[in-house]
């Protein structure tokens, strides 16, 4: 698996580590040592993109959820006073299939 340098993309990544910008670094080795060898500081990179939303010029966000359960406290988003809906995306999988036989 090769990612591609942080420089390449067109929307910034922030690291799980310590919520900062991936800038001019392999992905690739980011990915590795992040899954590897460090610890997920969710909390904190929660606060970081909090910041990066309230720069946007609208409030209200959609957070797309994969996997199981919901790992995204709504405390950074609503201190700041942003509105946040999120969407499961195995639930509105399911929906869909059901209402294909309705």
């Amino acid at each position: 698996m090769q990612l591609p340098d942080a420089s390449q993309l067109r929307v910034s990544v922030r690291s799980n580590t310590d919520g900062k910008l991936l800038d001019n670094c392999s992905l690739t080795y980011e990915a590795i040592n992040i899954i590897l060898a460090s610890r997920c500081e969710w909390y904190q990179l929660l606060e970081e993109v909090t910041q990066d939303l309230a720069r946007c010029s609208t409030d209200s966000h959609t957070f797309v959820l994969f996997g199981i359960g919901d790992p995204v406290p709504l405390m950074p988003f609503h201190n700041a006073r942003l509105r946040v809906s999120k969407v499961d995306v195995h639930t509105t999988i399911q929906n869909a299939k059901l209402a294909e036989y309705e």
